[in-house]
C-alpha cells in the first residue's frame, strides 16, 4: 500500500466538506473537525468561500478558536472576527499566546479592541499592552523563548512554517535575525543549521520513551496479554488456557531480537533487550557503526534476511529513505519464524502492509504492533482496525509527558549552541536523508 499524498488527502478531506456542508449534517462535520489538528482546520477554513467559512468556524470544537484563529491568515481571518461577538473573543483570547492575540486585536475596531482589553486578567492585560506598544523596526522581532513557546507540541520546523504564514517571512529565508527581549542582537540564526529535519530526527528526546514503547509491545504478545484482553471481554476466567499453554506464554529472556536500523532508537531498543537477557541482532546502513556492547552481530541491508530467520522479534526503527520503502516486504516476512512478532516504530512505507496482514491471516506471525502507517490516519477500512493480533497505536509512542519539555529544551539549546559556535545535536545529514 502506498501512501496516499498530502495534496490528494487535502482535496478529498475539501470536497467531503462541501459535501457536507451543502448537505447541512453538522454531526458529520463535527466529527471532520475533531480529527483535525487546529493548524489543519486552519488551512481548511482558508480552501472555502466566505459563507462556508463562516458555517465550518462555527462547528470548530470548543477550546480551539484561539489557535485556530493563531494560525489563519488576516484575509480569512477577518471573516471569522466579522461573525465573533464579544463573548466569543473574550473566550478565543483567553486561550492564545500574547503574540498570536496581539496579531488578532490589530486586525479590530479601536472600540472592540479597547473593550476586549478590558476583559483580560491584568497581568495579561498588561503583556499585551507592552507589545502593541513595542516599536517595531524594519526587521521582525523574533524573541527566541516566545517562538518556541508558541505551542509545545510543535518543534521548531512548525514554528519557521507559523512565522512564514503568518509574519509574511518569504520561503526561501535563510536566516532570521535574533534579537533580546530587551532589543540587543543576538545574532542571526541559519535556519538549515537549525532546522533539523522531522522530529523523529530529534533522536536523543524520542529514542528513550520510544524503546519502552517497543518493549511494552513485545510484552504484550509474548505474555498473552491480548488473550486476556479478549477473555476479560467475554467475563471468561480463561486459566486453564493460560497455564495449560494454550495460549503462548513466553520469557522475554528467552526471544530472540532483531532492529532493523541500529541508530539512536534501534540502540536504545537494543540495550533494553539486552539488559532483559534477549539476544539481539541488527543490521544498519553503516554496519561498520556497530551497535550498542553485548549485540551478537550487525550486518548490512543484505543481511536483512538472515536477522528475520534468526529473530522472533523484529522491531523496525530505521528512517524513511528511498533505499528504505518496502524493505520489509513478504520475502522478509515468509522468513521470520513461527510465532514471530513485527514491530514498526519507523514509518509504515518501511513495510508491506498487505503483505503483513497475509502473514498474520495465515496464522503464522504471533503478532504485530504498529504504531505507523502507510496511511495516516489509519483508514477506518483498514484490516489492521479489527484483526485480533494487530495492536494499533496512533504514531504516539515516543510521547510521555515529557516529551515536549524535552523537544522545547532541544531547539533551545541547539540556539544557545549557535550563538556560542558550538556544535548543534541532531543534525541532519542531508544526504543520507535523515
Amino acid at each position: 500500500m502506498t501512501e496516499q499524498p498530502a495534496k490528494d488527502r487535502e482535496h478529498e478531506r475539501l470536497n467531503r466538506v462541501l459535501a457536507l456542508l451543502e448537505a447541512e449534517d453538522n454531526d458529520a462535520l463535527r466529527g471532520e473537525l475533531d480529527e483535525l489538528h487546529a493548524a489543519e482546520t486552519a488551512d481548511l477554513l482558508e480552501s472555502l468561500p466566505p459563507e462556508e467559512r463562516c458555517q465550518l468556524w462555527n462547528l470548530a470544537p470548543e477550546g480551539q478558536e484561539g489557535e485556530i484563529l493563531s494560525y489563519l491568515g488576516e484575509e480569512a481571518r477577518a471573516v471569522i472576527l466579522d461573525e465573533m461577538d464579544h463573548e466569543d473573543l473574550v473566550a478565543a483570547a483567553e486561550t492564545m499566546e500574547v503574540e498570536d492575540l496581539v496579531d488578532v486585536m490589530e486586525e479590530l475596531p479601536e472600540d472592540v479592541t479597547e473593550a476586549l482589553l478590558r476583559s483580560l486578567d491584568e497581568d495579561r492585560r498588561r503583556r499585551v499592552e507592552a507589545t502593541l506598544n513595542y516599536e517595531e523596526g524594519t526587521a521582525a522581532r523574533l524573541m527566541s523563548t516566545d517562538v518556541i513557546s508558541m505551542r509545545q507540541d510543535v518543534t521548531l520546523a512548525v514554528v519557521l512554517r507559523y512565522l512564514r504564514r503568518r509574519t509574511g517571512l518569504p520561503s526561501h529565508t535563510d536566516a532570521l535575525m535574533v534579537i533580546a527581549d530587551d532589543g540587543t542582537y543576538l545574532g542571526s540564526l541559519p535556519i538549515a543549521d537549525v532546522v533539523t529535519g522531522d522530529p523523529d530526527a530529534h533522536v536523543e528526546q524520542v529514542m528513550k520513551p520510544m524503546a519502552d514503547w517497543v518493549l511494552a509491545a513485545i510484552a504484550y504478545f509474548a505474555r498473552g496479554l491480548d488473550r486476556m484482553i479478549e477473555a476479560q471481554r467475554a467475563a471468561r476466567w480463561a486459566k486453564a488456557e493460560a497455564t495449560d499453554l494454550k495460549w503462548p506464554m513466553r520469557e522475554l529472556r528467552d526471544l530472540r531480537l532483531g532492529v532493523v536500523g541500529l541508530g539512536g532508537v534501534g540502540s536504545a531498543v537494543a540495550r533494553r533487550g539486552l539488559a532483559l537477557g534477549m539476544r539481539v541482532a541488527g543490521v544498519r546502513r553503516r554496519p561498520e557503526r556497530g551497535g550498542p556492547p553485548g549485540v551478537a552481530w550487525v550486518g548490512g541491508a543484505d543481511a536483512l534476511g538472515r536477522l528475520a530467520a534468526e529473530t522472533d522479534c523484529l522491531v523496525v526503527t530505521a528512517p524513511h529513505t528511498a533505499q528504505s520503502v518496502g524493505v520489509v516486504d513478504a520475502g522478509v516476512l515468509g522468513r521470520l519464524p513461527d510465532q514471530a512478532v513485527v514491530v514498526n516504530v519507523s514509518r509504515g512505507s518501511l513495510v508491506d502492509e498487505a503483505a503483513l496482514v497475509a502473514a498474520l491471516d495465515g496464522g503464522r506471525l504471533r503478532g504485530a504492533a504498529l504504531d505507523v502507517f502507510a496511511t495516516e490516519p489509519l483508514p477506518a477500512d483498514h484490516p489492521f482496525w479489527r484483526h485480533p493480533r494487530v495492536l494499533v497505536s496512533p504514531h504516539a509512542c515516543a510521547v510521555t509527558e515529557r516529551f515536549w519539555e524535552r523537544e522545547t529544551a532541544l531547539i533551545l539549546d541547539n540556539l544557545r549552541r549557535y550563538l556560542l559556535g558550538e556544535p548543534l545535536l541532531n543534525v541532519v545529514d542531508l544526504d543520507a536523508g535523515y
